[in-house]
């Protein structure tokens, strides 16, 4: 929880430095980076509490919740990252293909 806490802090100061619109593809990855991480803690400590409170035989209620959730947004920041990335893409498939065949002559 510390480790935590004390990397969310810097990352937010971090992020705070940096000038608006500097970068598309960085505050995306914050946005779904801080996301993921909550959703998981939130997750993590009802696995937690259900270890500790409920009976053995429902003590594996969130596993499976808790891994298709790491699942999926984990996945959701990958995509979310190729996507902003490919919006950066300043350069045209054929600008490419351009550069690279007078580069070959």
């Amino acid at each position: 929880m510390l480790l935590m806490v004390v990397a969310g802090a810097k990352s937010c100061a971090q992020f705070r430095g940096q000038p608006r619109g500097s970068s598309a593809l960085v505050f995306t990855l914050y946005r779904d980076g801080i996301t993921y991480y909550i959703a998981l803690f939130i997750l993590s400590v009802a696995n937690i509490i259900t270890i500790v409170i409920l009976p053995r035989d429902l003590v594996n209620l969130f596993s499976v919740l808790q891994r298709a959730i790491h699942t999926a947004l984990s996945s959701r920041v990958i995509l979310h990252l190729r996507e902003q990335a490919g919006k950066l893409n300043t350069f045209s498939d054929t600008l490419i293909a351009t550069y690279i065949s007078t580069e070959a002559s």
